[in-house]
């Protein structure tokens, strides 16, 4: 069945949007590529990292903390600490990608979820971004990406060059007068630059 679910889904010009359910209850949209089939079929993110940081959140995050969510795809880490946290505390969730970011809207657009469609790095303006055009994956960096199994896999000329916005992390905090508690960062070889701009946090 899934076999002929993910041939049906290769055939679409472009990733075919799937609905599913987290293991924690709330609804989730992902593609339903061979990558993200955990996540539309399972509820979660089944590679050992993820489940290792799974636990980590679940055992660590406390109610009033304020979750910045670096680099969110599609809202999965967002969603578990909205349920953690039982609307007490702040999630703020950035994810630069406009492709990813339709999906993160559709996914975690709750009240104490804030969204937004940046890239936090060592300055504020534009970054560019390298970005898979039928999948999942995205980098700022071109080296990172052609030492990546992205690049082995999807070939260069899949790639797609972009730009978007950025922010620095202690910009975004001092205009809004918070100070993060639990970060969760994973943007795919940027995150050195994100916390040269993190210096004050």
């Amino acid at each position: 069945m899934v076999r002929k679910l993910e041939a049906l889904i290769f055939k679409q010009k472009y990733p075919l949007l799937v609905k599913g359910k987290t293991f924690f209850g709330y609804p989730f949209y992902a593609y339903g590529c061979t990558y993200e089939k955990d996540l539309w079929f399972c509820g979660f993110p089944n590679s050992s990292q993820d489940i290792r940081l799974t636990k980590f959140i679940i055992k660590h995050l406390k109610t009033n903390d304020i979750f910045f969510d670096i680099g969110a795809h599609r809202g999965f880490y967002s969603l578990l600490a909205h349920k953690l946290m039982d609307c007490a505390g702040t999630i703020h969730a950035f994810e630069p990608s406009p492709f990813h970011f339709k999906v993160l809207l559709k996914n975690a657009n709750y009240p104490g979820i804030f969204l937004n469609k940046i890239a936090l790095s060592s300055k504020s303006g534009s970054l560019v971004f390298y970005e898979i055009k039928k999948g999942s994956g995205s980098t700022t960096t071109d080296k990172f990406l052609k030492g990546s199994s992205y690049y082995n896999y999807c070939k260069e000329e899949r790639f797609e060059k972009i730009e978007v916005l950025s922010n620095t992390l202690d910009n975004y905090c001092q205009s809004r007068g918070i100070y993060p508690s639990f970060l969760k960062i994973d943007t795919e070889g940027s995150e050195y630059d994100m916390l040269l701009g993190a210096g004050d946090v």
